[in-house]
């Protein structure tokens, strides 16, 4: 499988422990988060890969993706209007202690029958009055939102958990045949939280059980980079936003993003960014170009909430 394998920060709003978004996507590669998210598609169609499953997913489909699940969507046509519910799963264990740790089945594609559809609509309206809500900014409405934060929770744990004897064969099923989707996963986790060390690829491959050659080979296969040029890459996406932020030098930034030298520094930047940090940082770009990897269409907000209306059940919600 070609292309780059990346894992994605996403990054809440007004502190609050979600985030709800529309977009029309073209094609965001393989890439995994800590979030639990939700797909629901308003519009068109969507290709969506969750480990090794695909599932062509049109209007009304709604499928959820376990955090750490390695996934990809691709656009199935010219158009499509998706909506993303994103859930910091640890928040929820507050209030319903091991959520973090159980395991839905929501995949509306696999549901047809009509006994299974009552849940789904319920779980459409809470999405989509919860997106309707996002635009309002009268008192009160993130605690409105928050409660349809919790309706949603609490239709997962009630109608879609799966039992533990089933997510025992389901977890044997996925260690069988997405054994390799699980190693990447593992190695891309270790890379992003100790970038500033020092790793080696013997190092980790001790840590798989498995001989260095190997591991680089299996490594350039799955992720499309060999392991010394993705491990620089990740280390100058880390670098980025104090080189835009700060007013910290160019030799301390290398030093603290796991670069052993300046020039080590400068010659990866270069590499992969064309230029020096120095100039990058010098430059008019007040942010960063989108990620070669997420590439999205431009999306028609009004016939986004447009389509939104026939989901939400009160004009309360609207």
């Amino acid at each position: 499988m070609e292309g780059l394998f990346y894992i994605e920060n996403v990054e809440y709003k007004e502190h609050l422990p979600f985030k709800v978004f529309l977009h029309n996507v073209r094609e965001c590669g393989f890439h995994l988060h800590k979030e639990l998210e939700m797909l629901f598609v308003l519009d068109g169609s969507i290709l969506v890969q969750v480990e090794g499953n695909q599932y062509v997913c049109g209007i009304d489909d709604v499928v959820l993706v376990h955090g750490e699940e390695l996934h990809f969507t691709h656009s199935m046509g010219d158009q499509n209007i998706v909506l993303v519910f994103q859930m910091d799963v640890l928040y929820a264990d507050q209030w319903e202690p091991g959520f973090s740790q159980m395991r839905f089945l929501c995949n509306s594609t696999l549901s047809r029958e009509g006994k299974d559809q009552e849940k789904y609509r319920r779980l459409r309206t809470e999405l989509a009055s919860l997106m309707a809500m996002s635009r309002k900014t009268e008192e009160g409405a993130r605690l409105r939102m928050m409660e349809r934060v919790f309706r949603i929770l609490s239709l997962l744990v009630s109608e879609f958990r799966v039992g533990e004897r089933e997510m025992q064969v389901d977890m044997s099923q996925i260690e069988e045949s997405m054994r390799y989707f699980s190693r990447v996963a593992r190695i891309l986790k270790y890379l992003d939280t100790h970038y500033m060390d020092r790793i080696s690829l013997s190092e980790l491959a001790e840590r798989e059980g498995v001989h260095p050659s190997y591991l680089s080979r299996f490594f350039h296969e799955k992720v499309g980079l060999a392991f010394k040029d993705y491990l620089q890459m990740v280390r100058l996406q880390k670098s980025l936003r104090d080189l835009i932020t700060s007013s910290r030098t160019i030799t301390e930034i290398a030093m603290d993003y796991g670069f052993p030298s300046v020039k080590a520094y400068e010659t990866s930047f270069r590499k992969f960014y064309g230029s020096t940090p120095s100039a990058w940082r010098s430059s008019t770009m007040e942010r960063l170009a989108p990620p070669p990897h997420s590439v999205y269409n431009p999306l028609s907000r009004k016939k986004a909430f447009r389509l939104l209306e026939r989901y939400v059940s009160s004009e309360e919600d609207r």
